[in-house]
């Protein structure tokens, strides 16, 4: 969101927690009456409304409608970069991590398992062109891979392992195969990308999917807040720009058509994602493109991989960093 739109956002969430006909742009929060609760309650609901994570500090520390837009939108300008730092680290054993979001997801999600990783390791985020609204999306996942490696070439960096949630699990793939090509094979970790579900790996009959079966997968990678953005009714430059890089994200997905590569995957699963009928085979298909998988399980629903169960993601990606580094 940009001005006006993303200020009036956040100038009706707190009108409405705070049951109020209106808010001015530099009234006080504390001075509208909000506890520390209806805090909390402004944050989760100004996720869903601008779909991106809103941190408690943000709202805290904003302290009145106008602070807490600029803060989001002083976000939003970060995620407009090539790479996005998202911790710093010492990284004594030459180790970085690079995440991908998912389709219209924003790499700041990764954000909430920062605190579950080892100190010293580089966390970067690549955000998707066309998150900020300023360039065209890419369509293609192969691009999208090719892209994503030179910027982590660009920064000097050595992507040892790169983490790619639903659609960023197949760019970390494509990603790792030309990283490859020129240097030590990374290691892709994924979640919840299921390359059987792909359109290119399912029989003719079966990519005719149901109305039941769509809505599902829609489901399944997109908060209900963005979906009820995404309706033809939206309007404002930012939803332009979210429903432009969503709808780039599913093309890319139904052409894509992944081939083998000597890249070493390891696949965590929720438990609680209705994979339809790629659920029976565990591997979700990575059995067929990649050298070696490895399936671990998260206590956990795909759309709250990044919330309720953030603390278990951290865990499992904390281990594989600290088994890469004892591997050496």
């Amino acid at each position: 969101p940009r001005g006006g739109e993303l200020l009036g956002l956040v100038r009706t969430a707190i009108a409405e927690i705070a049951s109020v006909p209106s808010v001015e742009p530099e009234q006080s929060l504390r001075e509208i009456g909000l506890d520390s609760l209806d805090l909390l309650r402004l944050a989760i609901e100004l996720e869903t409304r601008v779909a991106r994570p809103v941190a408690m500090v943000d709202v805290m520390e904003g302290g009145s409608a106008s602070a807490i837009a600029s803060r989001i939108a002083a976000e939003i300008d970060r995620e407009d970069a090539d790479v996005v730092s998202l911790q710093v680290g010492s990284s004594p054993h030459g180790r970085a991590l690079y995440c991908i979001p998912g389709v219209g997801g924003t790499v700041f999600s990764f954000q909430s398992i920062i605190d579950g990783l080892p100190e010293w390791l580089s966390v970067h985020g690549l955000p998707y062109p066309g998150t900020a609204g300023r360039v065209e999306p890419l369509r293609r996942i192969p691009l999208m891979g090719r892209m994503f490696a030179d910027r982590i070439k660009a920064t000097n960096g050595q992507a040892s392992i790169l983490l790619g949630y639903s659609l960023g699990g197949f760019v970390a793939f494509e990603a790792a195969r030309i990283l490859a090509a020129s240097g030590p094979s990374p290691k892709v970790v994924v979640i919840d990308s299921a390359p059987l579900a792909l359109s290119s790996r399912r029989s003719l009959a079966s990519r005719v999917m149901n109305p039941r079966e769509w809505k599902m997968r829609f489901q399944n990678v997109l908060p209900a807040g963005i979906l009820d953005r995404m309706g033809s009714g939206a309007r404002g430059r930012t939803l332009q720009s979210l429903r432009g890089v969503v709808a780039a994200g599913f093309e890319a997905m139904r052409h894509y058509d992944p081939e083998p590569a000597p890249i070493d995957v390891v696949l965590l699963r929720t438990t609680e994602t209705d994979f339809g009928s790629v659920a029976g085979a565990r591997d979700l298909g990575w059995g067929d493109l990649a050298r070696s998988v490895e399936v671990q399980e998260i206590q956990t629903s795909h759309l709250e991989c990044f919330r309720g169960g953030s603390m278990d993601l951290a865990r499992v990606v904390r281990a594989i960093v600290e088994r890469s580094v004892a591997g050496d």
